[in-house]
């Protein structure tokens, strides 16, 4: 999980990340839906994706819209 985090416009949010080490397995993420009542969704058991997630991030490179400072 990369959380809390600003990711500025350089990072390369198109391959964020090397493929597997061992497997060789290229990255596949998402950031999640939206439920009706606005509140990001993620199976964290989805075999399809790597497990990296991001959660309130903000920054240009960053798709998660982060929670305000307070």
């Amino acid at each position: 999980m990369i959380r809390d985090s600003v990711i500025n416009e350089g990072f390369n949010v198109a391959k964020p990340w090397a493929d597997a080490a061992i497997s060789k397995r290229p990255f596949s993420g998402n950031t999640g839906s939206v439920d009706d009542k606005g509140n990001v969704q993620r199976n964290l058991n989805d075999a399809n994706f790597n497990r990296m997630w991001e959660y309130n991030n903000r920054g240009l490179g960053s798709k998660v819209v982060a929670e305000p400072k307070q």
